[in-house]
This record gives C-alpha cells, structure tokens and sequence, in this order.
C-alpha cells in the first residue's frame, strides 16, 4: 500500500469525524444527514446534498429516487444565500436570517 493511499484513508476519515458541513453551509452536516435518515421509511439513503441560494434546505435521495425529497435544515443552521461560500446568516423555518437581522 503506497504512502498517499494511507495518506488519503487518515483524511476521509478526518474529515468525517470534524463535520465540515457544520461549518460550511453548502455541505450537508451529519445532523442534517441524520434528519435524512430519519425520513428513509424504509429506503437507504444514496445522497445528501445542498444546493446555491438554498442552504436551508437538504436535498435527500434515496435508492432508487429520481427526484430528492426536500427537508428544511434544523433551526440555527449556518446558511450562505446572501454571499459566496462562507455562512451569512442563519436558518429560520426555511429562511435565511442574515446574521445583521439576527
């Protein structure tokens, strides 16, 4: 096994224990992740992801999905709708509530 594979294997595993995506409002946290889970009835989850000027929102698709099923994120989740990648605000029952109004 070559140095950068074992290199790569500590990182994915790094980056799985710190939830980036609790910092990073454009990458699924594990809690939303678990919202998802909670929603499966039954189907294994396949996907969770984000999306541009929506980030209080998590898009789940689950086997054999075509189209995703779409939960709102937690209350005082970051939220990034207002400007680039970095958080703006914060998720409010599907709004984002920038940090100056909150």
């Amino acid at each position: 096994v070559s140095q950068s594979a074992i290199l790569f294997l500590v990182l994915c595993v790094m980056a799985e224990a710190f939830d980036f995506g609790k910092y990073q409002p454009l990458i699924p946290s594990n809690e939303e992740k678990e919202l998802c889970k909670k929603h499966a009835n039954g189907r294994s989850l396949e996907n969770t992801y984000k999306k541009f000027w929506k980030t209080c929102y998590v898009y789940c698709l689950y086997e054999n999905g075509i189209t995703p099923e779409v939960l709102l994120t937690p209350k005082g989740t970051l939220c990034c709708d207002f400007v680039g990648i970095g958080p703006s605000g914060v998720c409010n029952n599907g709004e984002c509530v920038p940090f100056w109004r909150s």
